[in-house]
């Protein structure tokens, strides 16, 4: 297997040596960098991590209005609840597979680091495993939902827009924390952290 290296600064001002493998992978000292799938997940979620900015200063807008008219005009705003929780599906849906890329999930190893380096790499498999399972489980019956709420053309009171786009952002959102999780297995079975 040919490898070329390669030299580039960190952060630190530091030059740590890069090797780039036949497949087009990029391996340094803590992590390997895999231009096909890795870079391109990570880049659609920073665009869609917008979407949810854009959303958390929404809710914001449309709480701050409806209180404010209720507590001066005695009006309330129509679908300011729904509004909310319409919009807080698309700050979720993202929140998800994005805090799964950076490592932003909880993990407790009180008593994992204690085990030998052989049992914690099984459990770390099933680990991986089961988020898989449950993710593709989630992804499936939200679309279904979605489908079948398309088919039923429900649609709450206040708001004009039917429910079902919002089930499919839950199935997408899923989904892409999915792809995140395969995509950290595949890392962690090549013995990257």
């Amino acid at each position: 297997m040919a490898r070329n290296r390669m030299r580039g600064k960190n952060e630190s001002g530091e030059t740590p040596a890069l090797e780039q493998k036949d497949d087009g992978s990029v391996v340094t000292e803590e992590r390997v960098f895999v231009p096909a799938y890795e870079k391109a997940v990570a880049k659609g979620l920073n665009v869609i991590v917008w979407v949810s900015i854009v959303s958390i200063i929404a809710m914001l807008v449309i709480t701050v209005v409806d209180v404010a008219a209720r507590a001066t005009l005695s009006w309330s705003l129509p679908g300011a609840y729904e509004y909310s929780k319409y919009l807080m599906v698309l700050v979720a849906a993202v929140a998800l597979p994005y805090t799964a890329l950076n490592d932003g999930h909880v993990e407790v190893d009180m008593l994992t680091r204690r085990m030998p380096p052989a049992v914690r790499k099984v459990l770390g498999v099933a680990n991986f495993l089961i988020v898989l399972f449950y993710a593709a489980i989630l992804t499936v019956q939200n679309w279904n939902q979605a489908a079948m709420t398309k088919l039923l053309n429900l649609k709450p009171v206040d708001v004009p827009f039917p429910q079902y786009p919002f089930y499919y952002i839950i199935a997408i959102g899923v989904a892409l924390l999915l792809v995140v999780v395969l995509v950290k297995c595949v890392n962690y079975l090549r013995g990257v952290k």
